[in-house]
């Protein structure tokens, strides 16, 4: 009898270890858990042998359906925008019938999937040479000619090819067409982190039927002059770009770039994080240094800058640990059981009920619900001194759920000129039938922290509103920092008793 336990117990923990290990890997390689492969392939879709309109025809129906089965907030975007997606998609089909171009279809597959208004979702070209009858000359070799941000309204080049001398100039027009003409345009067309640069030059491979050898644009000076600046496509450019104000904050940042630190007079640190995209663990080590080596200096304030973060992992739960005392949950999120979320996420079930907390069990055709808790960090240095958070419209994804969570629980002071919550995220990407286009949708579904309401699209007061401003501009201050640092000043100065 004894050697019968024993041996259940070493069979016990033998199952044990197994499936640690297994779960190790799950982890490690993201099997079930995350998208493995880069473009999903949903079988049986293939099509052999049909003419241009007929692939056209195909691969629009594909779209529709693939986002009517399976994005998350299908149902609710249809709600909250007030749209009628069947009549629109009948709508775009007939438009699609008459197409007989590779531009004009990606353009109105475009359209369609920003009507529904998640800068998760987005349509994009994967063909090599698909891209090339899209784009034509217009490739990125042009559109990094200049980059462009709305100031009090107007559009001010705020870096430019070398040769144009063109920062802090207003675009006044394109070939003729006014600027703000095309712009509105490609905001139905172009997902929001690419319009804000050269890729609005897209207009002229999109809506015209002939792409112009070159570009006349239009500029006007703070002084009314007015000046043209060419892009000649026929012509090859070297790299060399002017930034007109490189201490202002436009969101000029390398891929995956760490987050960076220094001090401002002394007494105040800022901290600069681009992204939340690299790994977790470099992410908790790079900031944890950054804290300590402020503690030792002994910083009165801090600034944290998230312009222009696009989001990335759930890194953004470790830094958040540094700014709270008590256990919080920002969010409850499930996931929609659709039939491409059992295809690649087949075990994430498991692996969030090894991660959270259910907070509420399942509903039909849904996961059980899980709360986003973060835990303090173990150095509760920047909880004892005053923190300011710099947010802007670029602030996007777990990003801004970093924002939602400092205004909710009073984590920091946020300075931003809007704050919007995202709620629909871990996109997928599936190709459509052709294979020279694919769909990116998310499956994540956001709630808040009290399950009252989805987070998507949901706008939030910011503690303090704050515009960079021309006469600013013009004199390289980043409005946003001088904002900060003469509120921190305040703070601290009301703090000492001075």
């Amino acid at each position: 009898m004894k050697r019968i336990i024993k041996l259940c117990a070493v069979i016990i923990i033998l199952l044990i270890i197994l499936s640690a290990f297994l779960i190790g890997l799950i982890i490690k390689y993201g099997y079930g858990v995350s998208q493995q492969g880069n473009i999903y392939v949903v079988k049986n879709t293939e099509y052999t042998g049909l003419s241009e309109q007929e692939r056209f025809i195909t691969d629009f129906d594909f779209l529709y359906n693939e986002l009517k089965e399976n994005y998350v907030l299908f149902d609710y975007k249809e709600q909250v925008l007030g749209l009628d997606l069947e009549k629109e998609y009948q709508s775009y089909r007939k438009k699609i019938e008459m197409v007989n171009d590779e531009r004009k279809f990606y353009a109105l597959c475009s359209e369609f999937v920003r009507l529904f208004d998640d800068d998760h979702m987005d349509f994009a070209c994967y063909s090599r040479e698909t891209r090339q009858k899209i784009r034509s000359v217009i490739n990125s070799d042009y559109t990094v000619l200049f980059d462009y941000r709305v100031i009090e309204g107007k559009p001010i080049i705020i870096s430019a090819h070398r040769d144009f001398d063109a920062p802090g100039w207003e675009i006044i027009s394109i070939n003729d067409i006014p600027f703000r003409e095309i712009e509105a345009v490609m905001k139905k067309t172009l997902h929001k982190q690419r319009i804000k640069g050269g890729e609005i030059l897209q207009y002229f491979s999109l809506y015209k039927e002939t792409i112009p050898e070159k570009l006349e644009i239009l500029l006007k000076n703070r002084n009314n002059e007015e000046k043209y600046i060419e892009i000649d496509f026929s012509r090859r450019y070297e790299p060399l770009l002017e930034r007109g104000t490189p201490d202002i904050n436009f969101g000029h940042y390398q891929n995956d770039q760490l987050p960076q630190a220094r001090t401002i007079d002394e007494k105040i640190g800022y901290i600069l994080i681009p992204s939340f995209s690299p790994p977790p663990r470099v992410m908790r080590e790079t900031f944890k240094k950054i804290v300590e080596d402020f503690e030792n200096i002994g910083i009165k304030g801090l600034i944290i800058d998230i312009r222009y973060n696009g989001g990335g992992n759930e890194s953004f739960r470790d830094i958040l640990g540094y700014l709270t005392s008590e256990e919080i949950v920002i969010c409850n999120f499930r996931y929609k059981k659709t039939e491409r979320f059992q295809d690649i996420f087949y075990l994430r079930h498991l692996y969030e009920s090894l991660r959270f907390k259910t907070s509420r069990k399942a509903e039909k055709g849904y996961t059980d619900w899980w709360a986003w808790t973060i835990k303090p960090a173990d150095n509760q240095f920047l909880t004892t001194i005053p923190v300011v958070l710099l947010a802007n419209d670029y602030t996007f994804s777990s990003a801004d759920s970093f924002v939602g969570a400092c205004l909710e629980y009073d984590l920091a002071h946020v300075l931003a000129n809007s704050v919007r919550l995202s709620g629909g995220g871990l996109p997928v990407r599936v190709f459509l039938p052709s294979r020279n286009y694919y769909v990116s949708y998310g499956v994540w579904e956001g709630w808040s922290s009290d399950l009252s309401h989805l987070i998507e699209g949901r706008k939030l007061e910011p503690d303090i509103r704050v515009e960079q401003t021309l006469e600013d501009y013009f004199q390289g201050i980043d409005t946003y920092l001088k904002t900060a640092l003469d509120y921190l000043d305040k703070i601290i100065l009301e703090t000492e008793g001075i």
